[in-house]
């Protein structure tokens, strides 16, 4: 069942530094799992994907566009950042998620890549989404 949400998104990492913004976007509700899916309100409107999985539990991040990205979180697991241009670069990165809270309306993921580690550095995703009838 797909319906239009409002989507507020936030990325901070322990050096103080924090990307946020409030955006329209659609989530798509399946058995298996839930699509989330908006426009970064960043350089470009990047698309952007989010599928979550509970019953694993796992997340994917995917953006489109010049830079793509694909993201995997699964906590206590280390998994692959990969990023692309078209310009044939590739750029691959061993990330750690400590924390993956999957709720009704929201998702939080802590996480650390490898290149992070060396700097003590972690990041933290929020993302919280509402349905637009019940903004009203």
């Amino acid at each position: 069942m797909k319906q239009e949400v409002q989507l507020i998104f936030r990325l901070s990492e322990t050096d103080g530094t924090e990307i946020y913004f409030e955006t329209k976007g659609i989530i798509d509700q399946q058995e298996e799992k839930t699509r989330l899916l908006f426009k970064e309100e960043l350089e470009g409107n990047t698309p952007t994907i989010i599928e979550i999985n509970p019953h694993i539990p796992r997340v994917i991040l995917k953006r489109l566009g010049e830079i793509r990205t694909y993201m995997e979180y699964q906590v206590n697991q280390v998994t692959q950042a990969i990023m692309r241009t078209d310009f044939n670069y590739e750029l691959k990165m061993a990330t750690y998620t400590t924390i993956l809270e999957i709720g009704t309306s929201s998702l939080r993921i802590v996480y650390q890549t490898e290149n992070d580690k060396e700097e003590n550095r972690q990041h933290e995703l929020y993302i919280e989404w509402h349905s637009e009838m019940n903004q009203k």
